[in-house]
Order: C-alpha cells, then structure tokens, then sequence
C-alpha cells in the first residue's frame, strides 16, 4: 500500500507544479498587459489551492500510516539518515507552510478591487509559495515514480 500511495503522491506532485506554472503565467501575464482580471483568470489559483490540498492529504495518509522514515523519526532515529529527518519533519511542514500561503495569498486578491494588484498579489504569493514547495521537493529520489511498475 505504501508504494501504491507514494506513487500517487508522486503523480500529484507534477500537477501541482503545473498548476503553479499556469497560475504564475497567467498571473504575469495580467500584469504586463494590464488587463482587467475574468473568472478564468481565478480558475487557476483555485485549481493550484486543490492540487496543493490533494497532495496534503495523501502526504499526509503516507506521513502518519505508512512512512518507515516517520516510524523510525518517531521512534528516536532521527539523527540515523539524512531522509529520516527531511521525510520526518522538513518535507511535511514546509509544504504544509506553503499551501497556507498561497491560500493566504487567494484570499487576499479577493479583498483587492483593483485589476493590477490582484495579478500582483497573486503572483507574488504564487511565486513565493513555488520556491517553498520547489526547495522541499525530494529531487534525490525518482521523478517518474508512478511510471515505474
């Protein structure tokens, strides 16, 4: 079950970064051409905020029931590998911060009247919230593991 779930999250993982590569162009976009902003143009945002929840909640299925590097983590081997640690607490907590910031970051656009500094402030949080999730990506380990049979 374990590699079944972590094969999903690995899935997920590229629609999440699809969704923040369409969400920042789109974004950037609106910005340079200074155009009002539509309903498709929250399509986007709304679509990232879902993937980012989706891969919480399998991350978090994988973090408390299935994980061997949490069980060791909880267990009191933390300083045995490098992945006991980041598994165990930096992979799940960074990214949990991210999707709260750009959660924060769709709720305030929508406070904004203003065209521009709702692309601005879309963008902003978006991008911020990309650099979190790109920094804590497991990039040592497969990138097409739910390819793998």
């Amino acid at each position: 079950m374990y590699e079944i779930i972590l094969k999903i999250h690995s899935l997920v993982r590229y629609l999440v970064i699809l969704g923040f590569v369409l969400s920042l162009v789109t974004h950037l976009f609106g910005i340079l051409q200074g155009r009002k902003i539509h309903k498709l143009d929250w399509f986007f945002p709304q679509a990232l905020s879902g993937f980012l929840k989706l891969q919480v909640v399998v991350g978090f299925t994988l973090y408390f029931l299935y994980s061997p590097y949490v069980k060791m983590l909880f267990h009191g081997h933390w300083n045995v590998h490098y992945e006991v640690w980041f598994f165990g607490l930096l992979h799940m907590s960074v990214m949990f911060v991210s999707v709260g910031i750009v959660d924060f970051g769709i709720s305030k656009a929508k406070q904004r009247s203003d065209s521009k500094r709702i692309f601005k402030t879309l963008f902003v949080f978006e991008l911020i919230g990309f650099i979190i999730v790109c920094s804590v990506i497991p990039w040592f380990r497969p990138l097409f593991r739910f390819l793998e049979v």
